[in-house]
């Protein structure tokens, strides 16, 4: 398949992209690629420690069928930069442009150079994407966006065939403690309670030991 480089003579109109987008759902998933990455934060004794949290990279696209070279052409047909303002000014109406006529010429005249080349239909895609964000109040981040369309746009040119199997994980180790001046106190404190007997103990020492059996067992259950 080889995509087209010519522009449409017009935008593509609202019933037009519905129809494209209801063909392209019929043989294509999209998805967003989720990835897992290290966050330093403190626990609750104020110490530093890793955890893993999953943050969004982007669009992925996996055939479910056959796509034909039409579709694929009709998917991939560049956006013409004055048909690129029509789509980015219908965002606005939703999500409101803030920062005067002026700036919007200037961000709209840097987009059609960033978005040169990308596909139309990637575009509305993207747009109707914002559009629909019931938490976005304003028109978004213009490097989000331009870096949205993009990744969709690789992703439709890149379609894959299946979707790829996860990568066995590598065990991680589980990390050294950070040795500060708060963790020496507290290995210091553990260990003076805990040569006594339990039942020598005052309620906050049983609440403390407490919560230090619960920390460990936590990050036992974590690395099993």
């Amino acid at each position: 398949m080889t995509a087209l480089t010519e522009c449409r003579q017009a935008p593509l109109a609202p019933v037009d992209y519905d129809i494209l987008d209801k063909k392209a759902e019929q043989v294509l998933a999209f998805r967003d690629r989720i990835v897992t990455v290290l966050e330093w934060t403190r626990d609750e004794y104020g110490d530093p420690v890793q955890r893993k949290i999953e943050v969004p990279a982007g669009p992925e696209v996996f055939k479910k069928g056959e796509v034909s070279d039409r579709l694929f052409e009709a998917l991939t047909r560049p956006v013409h930069p004055t048909h690129l303002a029509v789509h980015l000014t219908n965002l606005s109406y939703h999500k409101p442009w803030t920062r005067g006529s002026e700036a919007w010429r200037v961000v709209v005249s840097d987009m059609m150079i960033d978005l040169e080349g990308v596909s139309e239909y990637a575009i509305i895609k993207v747009c109707e994407m914002f559009r629909r964000d019931h938490e976005l109040h304003y028109f978004p981040d213009t490097a989000v966006l331009v870096k949205k369309a993009r990744d969709l746009d690789w992703s439709l040119r890149n379609v894959n065939v299946d979707k790829p199997k996860p990568m066995p994980q590598k065990r991680e180790e589980p990390q050294l403690p950070v040795k500060n001046h708060k963790s020496r106190k507290r290995v210091a404190r553990i260990m003076k309670i805990g040569g006594r007997p339990p039942e020598k103990w005052t309620q906050w020492e049983k609440r403390f030991m407490d919560a230090i059996k619960r920390k460990a067992d936590g990050e036992r259950a974590a690395h099993k």
